[in-house]
């Protein structure tokens, strides 16, 4: 079973610019579509560590040459 923060607690997410942010887990819409999305970490290291790799497949879609 995937790991999901208790109420009141924090996770990380991974923004549109590859950053990360920290949020409260409150049961809203808003934890529940991050969760579902699979764009929900337990440590800013895990959420890091997957920024990298979708960074590094965006660049390289866009310049394949590189």
């Amino acid at each position: 079973k995937r790991w999901r923060a208790k109420v009141g607690e924090t996770y990380y997410i991974i923004t549109s610019n590859f950053e990360i942010e920290n949020y409260c887990e409150e049961n809203e819409v808003i934890d529940d579509e991050a969760y579902n999305s699979g764009n929900y970490f337990q440590t800013k290291e895990e959420a890091q560590e997957v920024a990298d790799k979708l960074n590094k497949y965006f660049r390289e879609l866009i310049n394949p040459t590189k």
